[in-house]
C-alpha cells in the first residue's frame, strides 16, 4: 500500500500584494485631538487606490483559496493543505484559469491606477501624501500569486549530521508528532465536511416543500446539490488514510446521491423523503457523535 507521502503532496498558495491599506499616525493624532482621546488608543489607515482592478484581485484570491485550493486539498499547517496527487490535474487546470483572471486584472490595474491615484488626491484631501504611490509599474508588480509545493515530511530515516543519537531521535520523534497531528486534523476536517455538507442537504429537503395553495415552504439552493455530487467525486480522494469509516460514507454517496438534480428534489416529496433517509444512513454508519 502506498504512503502517505508517495501518494499526497502538500500545497500553499502564495500571495503578495500592494499594501492598499495604510496606518498614518499623523491622522491619527489629529484625530485623538479632535475627540481628546489617547492616540494609542485609535488607529487611522487610509485606502490608496480605489478601482474595479484591486477589488477584482481580491476576489481572485479569495476564490483560488477557498474554491480550489482548499476545496480539492484538507487543513495542514496554516496556509497549507494536504491534497492527493490524483487531483493534481485538476488543481493545475482550475488554477491556470484563475492565474489568467489575476494576470488579466493586473493589466486592468496598470490601466486604471493614474486614475485611482488622482481621484485619491480628492478622497483623502490633506491626508493624500504622493510618497505612499510608487510607480504604476511597481505597484502592479507588487501583486504576485502562485503555487508551491513540498512533500509530507519523512522520518524513517531522520538524522542531522553532528548530532548524537539521542537528539536526533527526539527531533524524529518531535517531526513525527507533529505530522500525525496533521494527518489527524486533515481527517477530521475530512469528516467534518461530509458531515455538514450531507446533513444540510438532509434539512433542506425536510423542511421543503408546498402548502395546500401550492405556495414553496422552506428554502433550496441548487449549490446545495453541487455540493453533495462534487463531494461524492473527491471524498474517495481526500480520505488520505483510507479510512474505513470514511471509505464506506463515499462509497454510499456515489450510490445514493451522486446523480441527485434540483428539479427532482423541489417537484418530488418521494425524492424529498428518499434523500432524508438515505443521508440519515450515511450519517448513522459514520458512528460516534454522528450516528
Amino acid at each position: 500500500m502506498a504512503t502517505l507521502r508517495e501518494k499526497c503532496i502538500l500545497v500553499r498558495l502564495r500571495v503578495k500584494e500592494f499594501p492598499n491599506k495604510k496606518n498614518d499616525p499623523a491622522l491619527t493624532r489629529k484625530l485623538a485631538n479632535l475627540v481628546k482621546a489617547d492616540p494609542n488608543a485609535l488607529e487611522s489607515k487610509k485606502t490608496l487606490l480605489d478601482c474595479p482592478a484591486i477589488k477584482d484581485l481580491a476576489k481572485i484570491k479569495g476564490d483560488t483559496r477557498n474554491n480550489i485550493v482548499n476545496r480539492l486539498g484538507s487543513v495542514w499547517e496554516v496556509g497549507e493543505r494536504i491534497m492527493a496527487n490524483a487531483l493534481m490535474d485538476q488543481l493545475e487546470y482550475e488554477y491556470a484559469i484563475a492565474k489568467q483572471a489575476w494576470d488579466d486584472a493586473k493589466d486592468s490595474l496598470r490601466d486604471q491606477a493614474e486614475a485611482a491615484i488622482e481621484r485619491a488626491k480628492r478622497r483623502l484631501g490633506d491626508a493624500f501624501n504622493p510618497d505612499d504611490y510608487p510607480s504604476v509599474e511597481e505597484i502592479v508588480g507588487r501583486f504576485t500569486m502562485k503555487l508551491t509545493y513540498r512533500r509530507v515530511p519523512e522520518t524513517e530515516d531522520f538524522r542531522i549530521d553532528n548530532l548524537s543519537h539521542d537528539r536526533n531521535e527526539k527531533l524524529r520523534v518531535d517531526i513525527q508528532t507533529d505530522v500525525d497531528d496533521c494527518i489527524s486534523d486533515a481527517m477530521k476536517s475530512v469528516e467534518d465536511r461530509l458531515v455538514d455538507t450531507v446533513s444540510h442537504l438532509g434539512e433542506v429537503c425536510a423542511k421543503y416543500g408546498h402548502d395546500p395553495k401550492g405556495k414553496v415552504i422552506g428554502r433550496f439552493k441548487d449549490s446545495t446539490v453541487e455540493k453533495v455530487t462534487e463531494l461524492a467525486k473527491l471524498l474517495p480522494h481526500l480520505n488520505i488514510t483510507d479510512d474505513p469509516r470514511i471509505a464506506k460514507a463515499a462509497t454510499e454517496l456515489k450510490a445514493k446521491l451522486s446523480n441527485i438534480t434540483p428539479d427532482k428534489i423541489k417537484n418530488s416529496l418521494g425524492e424529498r423523503e428518499r434523500i432524508v433517509a438515505d443521508t440519515k444512513s450515511i450519517l448513522d454508519n459514520l458512528g460516534g457523535v454522528y450516528g
